[in-house]
C-alpha cells in the first residue's frame, strides 16, 4: 500500500465524508418523489398509502392483497430502492404518466442507464452507428497514445496493436486500482475472462451501466480526461453528464467523486507534460482506490472491475 502525504490524505478523507454526508438528498430522490405528487394532484389524492396504491393498480392490474405488496413502490417514491430491471423502470414510467422528457430522466438519471439499448440486430440503426463511431475514435486516439515501450513490454507487435486493445486496456487498467495480481512486465495479460464484457461494453450491446461506460470513457481519455470530455462522452451515447447531485441506481455518488477528482487534477498538473499528467494520474487513482477499500466503501471504486483481480491465466499459444 503506498503512503499518503498529508495533504492527500486529507482530500481524501474530506471527500469521502461528503460522498457519504448523512440525511444528503440526491437530484433523482427529489424528482422521483415530485412525479408520484403529480398524480397525487392529478387524482386528489391525500394519503401517500393511497397513492401508492394507485401506482400499484396501474403497474400491475389489479389492487395490491396484502399492504405489503405495494412496498416497492414506496420504496421507489422514497429513493431507498429503484426498479430491478429495465421494463419494471418503464412500466413505473408509464403508471406516473410521464410526458417523453421525463421518462428519458427516468431512464438517464433515476435509473442510471443509456436511453436506448441495442443488439446485435442495430447494427445499421444510424443513432447506433453514431455511437459507435465515437467509441471507435476514442479507441484510435487511446492506441495511438500507447508507447512502443509499453507494447514490447506486453509482447505486442506495435503494427498489430489494434488486434490487443483488450490486453492494453486491461493492463492499463490495473495501474489505477489496488489490485491482488500486480502489473506483469514480462507478458501481456491474458484477459480471456473479459472477453465478453469488453465485446459488449465496445460495441454497446444489451444494458450498459452508466457507472461502467464512464468508467470506460475516463480510461480511454486519460491523461487528457476532463468533465467537459467525460459530458460530451456521456452524452454522445445517451447517458446524463456529470452532476454533482447524481447518485448511482445503487445511490452512490460517484459523480461528486469523480469530479472532486478531476478538479485535483487539473490544480496539480496545470501546465505538465502528459507523460507526467497521467503518471499523478494513475497513482491518485490507486491512492484513493486503496482508500476506498480499506474504508470500507468499495461501491465508490469506480475505476475497478472483477477482473483486475482475477487469477492470472496461461498465456494462449
Amino acid at each position: 500500500m503506498e503512503q499518503y502525504q498529508k495533504e492527500t490524505l486529507d482530500w481524501l478523507e474530506n471527500t469521502l465524508a461528503l460522498c457519504t454526508e448523512p440525511g444528503w438528498e440526491s437530484r433523482e430522490t427529489a424528482w422521483i418523489r415530485e412525479r408520484f405528487e403529480d398524480v397525487a394532484r392529478s387524482q386528489s389524492l391525500s394519503g401517500r398509502g393511497a397513492l401508492d396504491r394507485l401506482v400499484f393498480e396501474r403497474l400491475y392490474g389489479r389492487q395490491p392483497e396484502k399492504s405489503t405488496e405495494q412496498l416497492a413502490v414506496r420504496y421507489w417514491r422514497t429513493g431507498r430502492h429503484k426498479p430491478q430491471s429495465r421494463e419494471q423502470c418503464l412500466a413505473l414510467g408509464r403508471a406516473l404518466a410521464l410526458n417523453p422528457a421525463d421518462e428519458a430522466f427516468l431512464l438517464k438519471g433515476y435509473y442510471d442507464s443509456a436511453d436506448m439499448v441495442f443488439d446485435a440486430a442495430d447494427y445499421e440503426d444510424p443513432v447506433y452507428c453514431r455511437r459507435r463511431r465515437y467509441l471507435e475514435d476514442l479507441e484510435a486516439q487511446y492506441l495511438a497514445m500507447v508507447h512502443p515501450l509499453e507494447l514490447e513490454c506486453l509482447n505486442i507487435p506495435w503494427e498489430k496493436s489494434g488486434e490487443y486493445l483488450r490486453h492494453c486496456y486491461v493492463q492499463d487498467a490495473r495501474q489505477y486500482v489496488d489490485t491482488k495480481n500486480k502489473l506483469d512486465e514480462t507478458s501481456h495479460l491474458n484477459s480471456a475472462n473479459y472477453v465478453n464484457e469488453f465485446q459488449r461494453l465496445r460495441f454497446l450491446l444489451g444494458e450498459i451501466p452508466r457507472k461502467t461506460m464512464l468508467r470506460h470513457l475516463f480510461l480511454l481519455s486519460a491523461p487528457f480526461v476532463s468533465p467537459s470530455i467525460l459530458d460530451r462522452g456521456l452524452t454522445t451515447l445517451g447517458y446524463l453528464p456529470l452532476d454533482e447531485r447524481h447518485e448511482s441506481r445503487f445511490g452512490e455518488r460517484t459523480d461528486f467523486l469523480v469530479l472532486s477528482l478531476l478538479e485535483r487534477y487539473q490544480q496539480e498538473c496545470a501546465g505538465k507534460p502528459p507523460s507526467g499528467c497521467h503518471a499523478w494520474l494513475r497513482r491518485t487513482c490507486r491512492l484513493m482506490d486503496t482508500f476506498l477499500l480499506h474504508c470500507g466503501h468499495p461501491e465508490l471504486r469506480f475505476l475497478h472491475f472483477k477482473t483486475l483481480d482475477g487469477e492470472k491465466k496461461k498465456a494462449r499459444q
